[in-house]
């Protein structure tokens, strides 16, 4: 499975939309960011004719990378349910 993401700069801050692809999707593949296809993932009123508005795509990762890019825990990870105190 590939995934990439959508960070959408607005006039309240930015919004990260991730997006689940087609395997072999390649750039090229990836649709223009328009309004409609901000509102087709959730945006509530997209408006990217606006100065202060933009959006692109992020890196095309398959979901495998995304485990590899996560931090290293530092020790282990002790649970402390069913201790008795």
């Amino acid at each position: 499975m590939l995934i990439s993401h959508i960070a959408y700069h607005h006039r309240f801050g930015t919004d990260v939309l991730v997006v689940r692809l087609p395997d072999r999707t390649t750039e090229s593949d990836l649709p223009p960011i328009d309004n409609p296809l901000l509102r087709r993932l959730g945006v509530f009123q997209p408006e990217l004719e606006r100065e202060d508005e933009s959006a692109e795509w992020g890196p095309i990762l398959a979901a495998g990378q995304l485990l590899r890019l996560r931090r290293p825990r530092s020790g282990k990870r002790r649970s402390k349910l069913g201790r008795s105190r």
